[in-house]
């Protein structure tokens, strides 16, 4: 019985620490991302929607990620004003390329720059 005790204690320890390193190799520090380690996508937008926590998420065809943008609710953007842009629209995303054990498939994207066209939608590098 205390072997087996001992074994779980360890094993979620052990997970428990590999989280934490995890998390600190982010590439994104003070709800910023870090220039270079960013990957670029283009995609139609199919939905725009609050992620909560004031993240807007965004969805694009064909694309089995979740980007979305760090409080971009709080950085004056509006989820219905975007539907209402940028829905069907060539959108280039650029996000945050980074691992984490939280997300070992790398699906939840931390969006850092927004472009249609020339006009710049959303640039959390500036």
């Amino acid at each position: 019985m205390k072997k087996t005790f001992g074994v779980i204690f360890i094993t979620i320890g052990s997970l428990f620490m590999l989280a934490i390193i995890s998390i600190g190799m982010t590439a994104i520090s003070n709800g910023r991302s870090l220039i270079g380690t960013t990957k670029t996508v283009e995609g139609k937008v199919t939905g725009i929607y609050d992620n909560g926590n004031f993240d807007i998420g965004i969805r694009l065809e064909g694309d089995r990620g979740h980007y979305y943008i760090n409080r971009g609710q709080q950085r004056g953007l509006s989820v219905s004003e975007m539907r209402a842009r940028y829905i069907g629209e060539e959108l280039v995303v650029s996000y945050v390329d980074q691992f984490s054990i939280l997300d070992i498939k790398r699906q939840v994207r931390h969006v850092n720059r927004i472009q249609l066209g020339e006009e710049m939608v959303y640039d959390e590098l500036d």
